[in-house]
């Protein structure tokens, strides 16, 4: 879905795939400046040292075992690459919880992620 302001400063990118970071995502952004993935499990054996020069902020649930299950490997990918990134944990919620028409959402949770990224955005988006 697009959707455009009036007068546009800035874009941003919202990248959802479930299959992980596959050749048509990849062949998506021309140049992206900073990613905010929430509550995604990183591949098994994924490499992202051809990826964009991006900041990666990545959002995770803490009660979700699955996806925090591949944090490590997230965090040394991304450390490999020489990528800017902090993976910030937010405890007592489960996957999902920043989805506002689901069971698990958390409005305290969904809240300081949403700032979290807004602030991850204006520090690397100039």
């Amino acid at each position: 879905m697009l959707a455009t302001a009036a007068t546009p400063r800035r874009r941003v990118l919202v990248i959802h795939e479930n299959r992980g970071l596959t050749p048509h995502i990849r062949s998506i952004p021309p140049r992206l400046a900073a990613a905010v993935p929430f509550y995604g499990p990183f591949p098994a054996g994924a490499d992202v040292a051809g990826s964009p020069n991006a900041a990666v902020l990545g959002v995770y649930a803490g009660l979700d075992g699955r996806v925090n299950g591949t944090r490590d490997a997230a965090e040394a990918a991304l450390t490999a690459a020489g990528l800017p990134h902090e993976l910030r944990v937010f405890d007592g919620v489960d996957h999902a919880f920043f989805n506002d028409t689901g069971p698990r959402y958390d409005a305290a949770a969904a809240t300081a992620a949403y700032q979290a990224m807004l602030d991850w955005r204006g520090q690397h988006l100039t």
